[in-house]
C-alpha cells in the first residue's frame, strides 16, 4: 500500500477506489458496535492493525472512484445506468454497457485471464489469489502480464516435468492438487494484442482446469 501511494504521491499513479476500500472506509467511519466488529474481520485491518488502519482512513477518502481519458473510462466494476460508478456491479453493467463512456476497463472480478465483452476490458487475473498480475495500455490495446510467486513456481515445476518428459524419464505418479486445480494459465512476461470477445489466447504451460475454481466465484460485495 506504501509503495503505491508513494507512485501516487509523485503523480506517478492513481488509486481507483474498490469496494473493499470503501468497505474499509465505512467500518472506519463508522461508530456502532457491529461495524466495529466486523473492522476487525477485515485483512487490511489483521494485517496493518487498528492504529495504522485508522491512519489511512484520511488518503482512502481521497481515492477517486473513475479514471478517464480520450476514448476510455476505469472503474473499479463498472457504471449505473446514470454513469456513476458502482463498486459493486456485475452482470448488469457487462450485459448493458453500451459504451457512450468509451472502451471502461474494469476490474473486481478475477477472471484466468483478460477478457474483452463489447465494449468492456476485464483485467482482473486474480493476483492476490496467487493469479496474474496485469496490466493492460487502452491506447495500444497491449497486456502485460507478470507471474505471482505462487503461479511462477507451479511453472517451473510444469517445465521440469516437460523437460523430464522429453529425456524419457519417469514422473511423479501424482501430481499436485493445486497444479491441476489452478486456473490461471498464461505464458509469462507478454505484450500482445486481443481481439474483441475473446479470452486472450496464450500458450497453455499450465494444465487447463475442467471447471473453474470456487475461489474465483463472485462473491457478494
Amino acid at each position: 500500500m506504501s509503495t503505491v501511494w508513494e507512485q501516487v504521491h509523485q503523480g506517478r499513479a492513481t488509486w481507483l477506489r474498490g469496494n473493499h476500500e470503501q468497505r474499509l472506509i465505512n467500518h472506519l467511519e463508522s461508530t456502532s458496535d457491529l461495524n466495529q466488529a466486523e473492522l476487525t474481520t477485515i485483512d487490511t485491518y489483521q494485517q496493518l492493525g487498528d492504529k495504522l488502519t485508522r491512519q489511512w482512513l484520511k488518503r482512502l477518502r481521497t481515492l477517486p472512484l473513475t479514471y478517464q481519458s480520450k476514448g476510455w473510462i476505469a472503474t473499479h466494476a463498472g457504471l449505473n445506468a446514470q454513469g456513476d460508478a458502482d463498486l459493486c456491479v456485475r452482470k448488469p453493467f457487462w450485459e448493458h454497457y453500451d459504451g457512450r463512456y468509451g472502451l471502461a476497463v474494469i476490474g473486481h472480478t478475477p477472471q484466468p485471464d483478460v477478457v474483452r465483452q463489447n465494449n468492456i476490458v476485464m483485467i482482473d487475473t486474480g493476483a492476490c489469489y496467487g493469479g496474474l498480475l496485469t496490466a493492460y495500455c487502452p491506447e495500444s490495446d497491449a497486456v502485460v502480464q507478470v507471474l505471482g510467486e505462487q503461479i511462477a513456481k507451479r511453472l517451473g515445476d510444469k517445465l521440469g516435468e516437460q523437460r523430464r518428459e522429453q529425456r524419457g524419464e519417469a514422473l511423479p505418479e501424482q501430481r499436485s492438487d493445486a497444479l491441476l486445480s489452478d486456473p490461471f494459465r498464461s505464458d509469462p512476461d507478454r505484450t500482445v494484442p486481443f481481439r474483441s470477445g475473446q479470452i486472450n489466447k496464450t500458450s497453455t504451460l499450465l494444465r487447463e482446469a475442467s471447471t473453474p475454481s470456487p475461489r474465483l466465484s463472485a462473491e457478494p460485495c
